[in-house]
């Protein structure tokens, strides 16, 4: 990986050096970048960054950018270091691409969300209010206002966060000059004592240079092969880099797709919803046209079931409140059988990562240990090779050392024999003596510069082996820093693991405190559902006993009275389920039973008979209690229906990503299935109420007014 040049990195106006980045949204509308170029005040991420940073298992601080200093220690060369920090950048660049790319997927989240509330809302609208929706909308104002200020605390812990860490760069800068000041002075100093000193061993090296010619070729192709296949390393990482990249690409891609698909079948959805509307419609105005048609032949029977039913409805009242029980008795059964289950699931959970943590533990001592191993077959693999060499040195030193003594003991005994074969020979021989002498001189001549060659061997040897330790120590701190960064990496994956199993907690929670809700929102209409048929009972039981009363008394103006307590208008209400079950006044017409003029003669129908119906308490407290039987029955089945809609939210909230799809189609055939259920009953109560009003009014056409 190519290093980052300095014009490619952004410093502040105080002289900081950070990497810009990526997750620009922040608090206040300023960003990172604005931050870095000082055209904004300091301010934290935002609570979805922060929220994609827990999930990936990320802190801020690994976000930050570590100059090429940072990584200076001693016994590291430039390329070692070089080395360090293009790894560390590559690190943090791939943490900022993987924190943008779970925030990405965290916005289409919120939208998918966004529109699941609005369809929940569309559904609630339509629907009607009702204790348990008011309930939900309480508690989420409550959940609302807490999150608010829960952010509001965030925002400023991370505002302090923020300054601390720039405060803590700018020292850190200033450290770092002072030591980079230092460091060049002291550069200088051996820069210079070594040029002085290569300049005096430059002559003696000569002679050298030949015979390690063939040594460093040997080792500058060991250096370049080790060089080749680090860069293959280098571009084999990059290609994982870049695949990895390109696979983040395609599943953003096919996350939009899903996106843009999931609307198409809401859309797709609200069409056929529409035309189901239009066709129950339709359907509902030809039922009607049929009931109007068999009315007359269907009386007797209606008569006849209008008895039955009323001995039906205490049965029905009675089955109703045993199968609510039951349902209440069921719904806490499995209320509980959920959390024994979620119990159950978090300690395998915990036992799972208990035993996932023990074995990532012992593989990180079994690879620490195994480092310390080579390390120390390394280290001692280098003092074998000193010694050795030094063995050597001290072998060759004393071979000298003995051939300059036989030398001298040679010289010597010629100089001796010279003296006793020459003894007086004067000029002559002191000739003979000079350059005895001068040869021997020049042989220790020519042993001093061996022995000065040896020793200069010696310690470029010695040299030698302080590189080897130095670059043993650089390689053993990169690998430190590589096992650093794998650790690093297993910490993420903790964290994130951590951050997706309290939020799986989290609505495990919330969905059981939707179903304790549902429980007692069902439980309070229960009740009140009860209260009111009780209320109408005893109602109906007055008003019977009064309208006996003033019917046993014969007088009309009693009876006009009676009409005016009883505060309501029946004339209204059976006129408006007699319009709705037949959209024609006429349908329901049937000839007059006698001549002459009346309220019978003509065209009669039902609506003609509305105020005769008016005027009757009997008949208007049946339709009344109809009316309550039709409303009781829809009110059960909406609880119902509402009931399933909240358990299909749970399990569409609580699936993997790739059965979310699945479930969806189901769960659409199932609300349309719910929908036609409610649209049936719905149909048969106008055509059961029609029914009533078109007997109720035959009764009171064949009794006298």
């Amino acid at each position: 990986m190519a290093a980052i040049r300095p014009s490619d990195r952004v410093k502040l106006v105080t002289g900081v050096r950070l990497g810009v980045l990526d997750i620009s949204p922040v608090v206040g509308g300023a960003s990172i970048a604005d931050v870095q170029a000082g055209t904004s005040a300091m301010s934290v991420a935002s609570p979805r960054s922060l929220e994609a940073c827990l999930r990936e298992g990320v802190e801020l601080e690994e976000l930050e950018f570590r100059p090429l200093e940072a990584f200076a220690a001693a016994g590291l060369s430039a390329e070692e270091q070089e080395e360090l920090f293009e790894q560390a950048e590559e690190r943090r660049q791939r943490h900022l691409a993987a924190v943008a790319a779970q925030r990405a997927s965290l916005e289409e989240a919120a939208e998918d969300d966004l529109v699941v509330v609005r369809l929940a809302e569309q559904r609630r609208q339509s629907g009607g209010s009702s204790a348990a929706a008011k309930a939900a909308e309480e508690e989420g104002a409550a959940a609302l206002a807490k999150g608010r200020a829960e952010l509001q605390k965030l925002q400023e812990r991370q505002r302090a966060e923020l300054v601390r860490i720039l405060e803590a760069e700018v020292k850190a800068q200033v450290v770092r000059e002072r030591i980079e000041a230092q460091t060049m002075r002291t550069e200088q100093r051996i820069a210079e004592a070594q040029r002085e000193t290569e300049r005096r061993r430059e002559e003696a090296l000569e002679r050298e240079r030949a015979r390690q010619a063939a040594k460093r070729a040997e080792e500058e192709a060991a250096e370049a092969r080790g060089a080749a296949l680090a860069l293959q390393e280098r571009r084999k990482q990059e290609e994982i880099a870049r695949k990895a990249l390109g696979e983040e690409r395609r599943r953003r891609r096919e996350a939009a797709k899903r996106h843009r698909e999931k609307l198409a079948k809401q859309e797709e959805f609200r069409r056929q919803t529409e035309a189901l509307a239009e066709a129950q419609r339709l359907a509902a105005e030809e039922r009607n046209a049929r009931a109007a048609e068999r009315e007359a032949e269907l009386e007797a029977r209606r008569q006849a079931r209008l008895e039955q039913e009323r001995a039906e409805a205490a049965r029905q009242r009675e089955l109703a409140e045993e199968r609510i029980r039951a349902a209440q008795a069921a719904a806490e059964a499995a209320a509980r059988r959920k959390e024994q289950e979620r119990a159950r699931r978090e300690a395998e959970a915990e036992e799972r990562q208990r035993a996932w943590k023990e074995q990532q533990a012992a593989e990180l001592e079994a690879r620490a240990k195994e480092a310390a191993e080579r390390q120390e077959a390394t280290r001692a693999k280098l003092e074998q090779l000193k010694q050795e060499r030094e063995q050597r040195a001290a072998d060759l030193l004393a071979k000298e050392e003995a051939k300059a003594a036989a030398l001298e003991e040679f010289l010597a005994a010629k100089r001796e024999e010279h003296e006793a074969k020459f003894a007086g020979g004067g000029e002559a021989e002191e000739r003979r003596r000079r350059a005895l002498q001068a040869a021997k001189d020049a042989e220790e001549a020519r042993a001093a510069e061996q022995r000065e060659a040896m020793r200069l061997a010696a310690e470029k040897a010695a040299k030698a082996r302080e590189q080897a330790q130095l670059a043993l120590a650089g390689r053993s701190a990169a690998a430190a820093e590589a096992d650093k960064a794998r650790a690093d990496a297993l910490l993420r994956k903790e964290r994130a693991q951590g951050f997706a199993k309290l939020r799986t907690l989290m609505q495990v929670e919330e969905a059981a405190a939707r179903g304790r809700a549902v429980a007692e929102a069902q439980e309070r209409v229960r009740q009140e559902r009860l209260a009111a048929i009780e209320a109408a009972r005893q109602q109906k039981l007055r008003l019977s006993e009064e309208f006996e009363a003033v019917r046993s008394s014969g007088r009309s103006d009693r009876l006009e009275a009676f009409v005016k307590k009883l505060g309501v208008d029946p004339e209204e209400s059976v006129a408006s389920s007699a319009a709705e079950s037949r959209p024609s006044p006429s349908a329901g017409a049937r000839p007059a039973t006698g001549a002459g003029s009346g309220p019978d003669s003509g065209r009669a129908s039902t609506r003609s008979s509305l105020p005769r119906l008016a005027s009757d308490p009997a008949i208007a407290a049946g339709v009344k209690a109809l009316q309550g039987r039709q409303k009781e029955a829809m009110m059960h089945l909406l609880a119902r229906e509402q009931a399933a809609e909240d358990e299909r939210e749970d399990a569409l909230a609580a699936a993997p990503p790739q059965e979310r799809p699945r479930l969806e189609a189901s769960f659409e055939r199932e609300r349309a299935e719910a929908a036609a259920r409610v649209e049936r009953m719905a149909a048969q109560h106008r055509v059961a109420m029609a029914d009533a009003v078109a007997a109720a009014s035959r009764r009171g056409t064949a009794s006298p007014a």
